[in-house]
């Protein structure tokens, strides 16, 4: 994940430029504009040696004006390898990314609010899109999600554009940011000074990256599946094979209409063996004092069920949907 500075104050570049650990810098118009109209360029040229990238706003009532101050912005010099274009998601900045995507330039389409505005801009050729977590959160939307649907989309349709979530303000951002795949961020110096003075490779980090992963994938994305089951009329061998087969420490029981009757586990094979020894494998399932089961709904969140293992102490839990079985979970799952 690549991370990129937002700031207009010199020694706050400078610190960002020394510290090397960021890709570019964000260049707004607003940031400028009690400087002049070219104050922005000016220090764009000053910053084109230290920063690899720079994401410079594009104003234009229409496509021509967009495409024509784009232009205008490379004639002052700027190497055109280092410059992203950006500009909202408006109609006319559709037409305009297209038209400069041709070209060979690298465009950032920025305020995405929907998942069709996304589309949209893959269609016309973004390099980047760009989604706006404080944007976002007026309209009550979710920005990770918005950011998540939009990888899927590239992932599926082999798109070249990357995602860039904005106005990233702490660490739980960052973390459910690398959680989330997201491509870039964009943050102030205050929370990159954090990144400098305390690499995030820590176990402090693993724990945000793991909380912020149980609060936000649900268990439905991680069955995967498996779904050992067998029949209660079948043999406790039966269970044993199946357990082998699925990877798990346990089997979910369903009668002949495939309702779940009970769930057999490891630890009940074990007891039965040393009690009883071979002889235990040829009983009969349902001859046994079966274990009322415990399960989960599929769109249930990983938190919830990290929180069912703690209070009932148990390694396995049935996942259902819409009152079926859907597959299993082990409570390994939580850190994958």
């Amino acid at each position: 994940m690549e991370l990129y500075i937002k700031s207009n104050i010199r020694e706050e570049l400078q610190a960002a430029s020394a510290s090397g650990i960021c890709a570019g810098i964000v260049l707004r118009q607003s940031d400028f504009s009690e400087a002049g109209p070219n104050a922005r360029l000016e220090n764009a040229l000053k910053l084109s040696s230290e920063f690899a990238a720079l994401h410079i706003d594009v104003n234009g009532k229409n496509s021509e004006a967009i495409n024509y101050e784009a232009h205008r912005i490379l004639h002052t010099g700027l190497a055109a390898e280092r410059v992203v274009f950006r500009f909202p998601a408006t109609h006319d900045g559709i037409l305009a990314c297209k038209n400069l995507s041709k070209e060979g330039y690298a465009v950032h389409i920025d305020a995405i609010g929907t998942l069709q505005q996304a589309w949209l801009a893959m269609e016309a050729g973004a390099t980047w899109i760009g989604i706006s977590l404080n944007g976002l959160k007026h309209l009550g939307t979710d920005a990770f999600r918005l950011a998540e649907d939009c990888l899927r989309i590239i992932e599926r349709y082999s798109y070249e554009t990357r995602v860039m979530l904005d106005d990233v303000q702490n660490a739980e951002h960052v973390a459910a940011a690398l959680s989330s795949g997201i491509d870039g961020i964009v943050a102030n110096w205050k929370l990159i000074e954090q990144f400098s003075g305390n690499p995030w490779s820590s176990n402090e980090m693993q724990h945000r990256l793991d909380h912020t992963r149980l609060l936000r994938v649900k268990v439905a994305e991680v069955v995967n599946g498996r779904n050992p089951v067998v029949n209660v009329n079948a043999t406790v061998k039966d269970a044993l094979r199946e357990m082998s087969r699925g990877g798990m420490g346990a089997v979910a029981l369903v009668d002949d209409n495939n309702s779940i009757k009970g769930i057999f586990t490891d630890g009940d094979l074990r007891r039965m063996m040393e009690q009883e020894g071979e002889a235990a494998l040829q009983k009969v399932l349902n001859t046994l004092p079966l274990k009322q089961p415990i399960s989960i709904d599929a769109e249930a969140l990983l938190v919830e069920a990290q929180q069912i293992f703690r209070e009932r102490k148990i390694d396995n839990l049935l996942v259902t949907q819409n009152g079926r079985l859907l597959g299993m979970i082990d409570i390994q799952d939580l850190n994958a």
